[in-house]
């Protein structure tokens, strides 16, 4: 009986050593995850003034590219405000007048463009610039045989008995048909309108 006695008593302090144990155990876990709570805050307090820091070295550095950017921009202003072949697109030449129809009498120039002649008739160029610009003309034959007897409403005749249509190549008056004489790339073809059109 008195053995039993100190067995129950034993279990019991046993018992009570195990309890007292696991709540020191448990005070000492609670604690320590405490301390890491603590760690973990502080931890990420650094990490968000560490990402403020590098926000603003960010936007500094932006608007330090910013204000270079302003700066050349003004240098290239300055540049092209003194030398304006600069700031201005290089303006392609315009193309030579080639073709040119010429009232002699009056001294009016009907008309005076550009246009492609390489490889093509008197006959062939005319025709397209006449009818591209709204000008009436008068065609007789055709071909190789081809005669123009009006342009812009002055006909043969008008101006006496020898007036008429020419057309001159370069300055010089040719005897060939405007269907026949073929014009090279950089050649200038002139219409006058005689009062003698037969003379050479």
């Amino acid at each position: 009986m008195k053995r039993r006695g100190m067995l129950i008593a034993a279990v019991i302090l046993f018992s009570l050593g195990v309890m007292l144990f696991a709540k020191g155990y448990q005070r000492n876990y609670i604690a320590s995850n405490a301390e890491n709570a603590d760690v973990n805050i502080e931890v990420t307090g650094t990490n968000q003034n560490q990402a403020k820091q590098n926000d603003n070295q960010i936007k500094q550095e932006q608007n330090r590219i910013k204000e270079q950017n302003k700066e050349v921009d003004r240098n290239k202003n300055n540049d092209d405000a003194s030398n304006p072949s600069k700031s201005e697109p290089q303006k392609q030449e315009k193309a030579k007048d080639n073709i040119i129809f010429l009232d002699t009498i009056s001294g009016k120039k009907i008309l005076s463009a550009s246009t492609n002649i390489e490889n093509r008739t008197v006959a062939e160029v005319t025709i397209e610039m006449l009818k591209s610009k709204g000008i009436r003309y008068r065609a007789v034959g055709a071909g190789e045989t081809i005669y123009f007897s009006m342009i812009a409403n002055l006909k043969e005749r008008d101006a006496g008995p020898e007036s008429g249509w020419c057309y001159f190549v370069n300055g010089k008056k040719y005897s060939v048909g405007a269907g026949v004489y073929r014009l090279k790339r950089d050649d200038v073809l002139e219409w006058k309108f005689l009062k003698d059109g037969v003379k050479p």
